[in-house]
């Protein structure tokens, strides 16, 4: 809602309390549903009087955090794209962050950090941060009982590795081992952008940056203790198997005649490399303007195992009916990705 009360037309002023009725009148609020900011402490005093809330103001920043404030807390300094305000069971304690990012990461500001959380990706809770003129991602462990796939400080370990060992990956700045979370710079970027025309170069970018990540030397990145080597997928249907029947609540035929067809059908000639987990599209960051991969996100999944399984996990859009809206350019067919793409390193296909 905008609406502009021009005082030369309506022949009064402030701190006539006529002009504030007027305000109120065409928004169509009470007094205790606005907020108004002056310099002047007649015009405040005026509108206090009346029962709205205000704010002096005597500095431009101050009075941006005095009106967070009074609108509970809303982010107005560094608003962030598909972030939430934090709840209550995900708050951190701001005096100890802000003391962390002054030690760690030699940061300093007279104003506390701005903290908001992502909208998605909160297997492990993701938070924007803003402090000390640096835009960041703090990404830590929920509440509760965990599972393994919740262990933070092994995706800084992973994507610090391949970082290193060329691909495309936030720069990671520190990690705090108690109570773990992770830092990493936040690249201004969009993976929302992909339409028809771009889809080619947008999923052979996706299918190159695969490359280079099952192109790491596991040994030479330091991650030789980071899984098994062999067994993976075994290892996989035994626990998929195990948690679809804890988790069943009715008889699905197809899905124990899948259950049963499965471990006879495996791969023999496994290989062995870092696999991602969960590589998809909306695991990749992009450059704003162009079709060019700058981070991968989301390793919480990753381990050593057979690198098929990420390129299945890239086909799920084009398998997945389209009556499930749930994938990112989901119409794109992965066709269009040359096939020398791919075989360098996928010899069976």
């Amino acid at each position: 809602m905008s609406q502009i009360i021009e005082s030369c037309l309506l022949g009064i002023r402030k701190p006539d309390p006529r002009i504030f009725h007027a305000c109120l009148k065409e928004l169509d609020l009470q007094p205790e549903e606005t907020v108004f900011l002056d310099d002047l402490g007649v015009n405040v005093k005026s509108a206090r009087q009346l029962g709205i809330r205000t704010i002096k103001v005597t500095d431009p920043d101050q009075a941006v955090r005095d009106l967070e404030k009074e609108l509970g807390g809303l982010c107005m300094r560094c608003h962030k794209e598909d972030t939430i305000t934090v709840p209550k069971h995900l708050e951190i304690n701001m005096d100890k962050l802000k003391s962390y990012l002054n030690w760690a990461l030699k940061l300093h500001s007279k104003d506390p950090p701005v903290i908001r959380c992502f909208r998605h990706g909160q297997s492990n809770p993701t938070y924007y941060v803003f402090y000390g003129g640096k835009h960041l991602v703090l990404r830590k462990k929920p509440p509760g009982k965990l599972l393994p796939s919740h262990a933070v400080e092994r995706e800084f370990k992973v994507m610090k590795a391949v970082g290193q060992h060329g691909v495309p990956i936030p720069k990671m700045n520190t990690i705090l081992h108690h109570g773990v979370c992770r830092w990493q710079n936040l690249q201004r970027s969009c993976s929302c952008w992909i339409d028809k025309t771009a889809a080619s170069e947008v999923y052979s970018e996706m299918i190159s940056t695969l490359v280079k990540i099952h192109s790491v030397n596991i040994s030479a990145a330091g991650l030789d203790d980071y899984g098994k080597k062999g067994g993976y997928l075994q290892r996989n249907m035994t626990r998929w198997t195990r948690q679809y029947e804890a988790s069943k609540t009715h008889e699905i035929e197809a899905m124990d005649k899948l259950i049963k067809w499965l471990p006879e059908h495996l791969p023999q000639d496994e290989r062995v490399t870092v696999v991602h987990g969960d590589f998809r599209v909306d695991n990749m960051i992009y450059h704003p303007t162009k079709p060019v991969a700058i981070g991968v996100i989301d390793w919480e999944l990753s381990t050593i195992g057979d690198p098929l399984t990420d390129l299945a996990t890239c086909c799920l859009g084009y398998y997945t009916p389209s009556a499930l809206d749930v994938i990112p350019g989901k119409y794109i067919v992965l066709s269009t990705v040359k096939a020398n793409h791919i075989k360098p390193l996928f010899g069976r296909i």
